[in-house]
């Protein structure tokens, strides 16, 4: 299999239909956490979000449809302002989508994102025929719109996000040359204000790649993270004993004010060490190694950096590899879960909550399993959504109020339940 660089821009453009609303030029943002128009890391569940926090609350994606959650009055109601519509009452499929709150998919192959009074969506195309689109809704259910479309010419939109005003998104492109599948990958922005615009191409694989994965997009401050999972080429068969020198895993960091793409590399070096990913933490990057020598339950240490990766630190020190931390912004948790899930070890340890001077000062448990990495919320509340256990449609969410973090040692913390109630 060969891979070839992405298809240029000038051959993109007549593919693309993007109308972006009038408006261009920015000054320079900080390299801060700015709430309301930044990417909502501490939101992320598995690959996607389908829970962003606006100015009067929360929102919801509940299967095919948006919901509002008011917190004080612990309300869930459609996200649509039109006063004849059905919402999710609605029978006939034919009018489904004449409801502003509906989307098209499920949420956990969706995903929403929050930016300055919006919401986004990307209804994809997976190898269905049909077109990828962009939409956003008002956060007061009253204006929806369709940004982009992308046509169905064997294009997959993969991971994505939205970070003030700009669309970070993954494009895999393929195509049956004969025998051969060609394959490309490329990291694309695209501005959500300002003029027409067509996608920006941040970033494309080496050609002497056969790449698994161009995945993870994440962003804080001015700064876009994302990893890359791929095989070096080689005439030799791989094998179980060689595999270990084909293997090409990093994550980069792109920095949006210049446009530069750096590797972020595991300090001390080591042939079979990688990064995977970062977390965000006091307006700097954390992140630890996989080292392929190891057994995952094997100590490695965690470093803390700058956002562009420079001057890395040890941050904590022998921690078992298959572990990880989760950051809100104000307090850390260390969970073993993932070598649970794995079934390398079988107990489960409570997540340990570390404050500002990375001092451990609780820990506690969850009352119900949730698989992979939980969306550990802000520093105040963690929601989740659940479902009736008899399946007989009823859902909500459940809220874990932080306040009692110094307080539980170690016990199941208690979380209410805001139950959607259909009107």
């Amino acid at each position: 299999m060969t891979i070839k660089k992405a298809i240029s821009p000038i051959a993109i453009l007549p593919l693309l239909i993007c109308l972006i609303l009038s408006g261009c030029g920015r000054e320079t943002l900080p390299d801060t956490y700015l709430e309301g128009s930044d990417f909502q890391y501490m939101y992320k569940y598995q690959f996607t979000s389908n829970i962003q926090k606006g100015p009067a609350g929360y929102y919801l994606l509940h299967d095919n449809y948006l919901y509002f959650l008011d917190e004080e009055a612990e309300t869930i109601v459609p996200l649509c302002n039109k006063a004849d519509c059905l919402h999710d009452r609605e029978t006939d499929p034919e009018r489904y989508a004449d409801c502003n709150a509906y989307v098209k998919g499920t949420a956990n192959d969706v995903g929403i994102a929050y930016c300055n009074g919006y919401l986004y969506w990307i209804e994809r195309s997976f190898f269905s025929g049909e077109e990828s689109i962009l939409y956003r809704l008002s956060e007061d259910g009253a204006k929806r719109e369709v940004i982009c479309r992308w046509p169905a010419d064997n294009t997959l939109l993969e991971g994505w996000i939205v970070h003030r005003d700009v669309l970070y998104y993954v494009e895999h492109k393929f195509e049956q040359d004969g025998d051969e599948m060609r394959v490309w990958y490329a990291l694309k922005s695209l501005p959500l204000t300002g003029p027409w615009h067509r996608p920006r191409t941040i970033f494309e694989p080496e050609d002497d790649l056969d790449v698994a994965s161009l995945a993870h997009p994440e962003a804080y401050g001015n700064y876009l993270y994302f990893q890359l999972h791929a095989y070096k080429k080689t005439e030799e068969e791989i094998t179980d004993d060689n595999y270990l020198e084909y293997v090409y895993m990093k994550t980069f960091v792109y920095d949006m004010r210049n446009g530069q793409v750096k590797e972020i590399t595991p300090p001390n070096g080591g042939q079979h060490r990688y990064v995977q990913g970062t977390k965000f933490w006091q307006g700097k990057i954390i992140f630890n190694t996989y080292n392929a020598d190891k057994e995952l339950t094997e100590p490695e240490d965690w470093y803390i950096a700058e956002l562009d990766g420079s001057n890395a630190q040890v941050f904590m020190k022998d921690i078992p590899q298959g572990e990880w931390l989760f950051s809100d912004g104000r307090y850390l948790y260390r969970s073993n879960k993932s070598l649970v899930e794995r079934g390398i070890v079988q107990q489960e340890n409570p997540y340990l909550v570390y404050d500002e001077d990375l001092e451990a000062i609780d820990s506690f448990r969850f009352p119900f399993q949730i698989y992979l990495d939980p969306p550990i919320g802000a520093a105040d509340r963690m929601y989740i959504q659940y479902r009736g256990e008899e399946d007989d449609g009823t859902w909500g969410v459940r809220y874990w109020d932080k306040s009692v973090i110094g307080r539980c040692g170690g016990s199941t913390v208690e979380m209410k339940e805001i139950p959607y109630r259909d009107s």
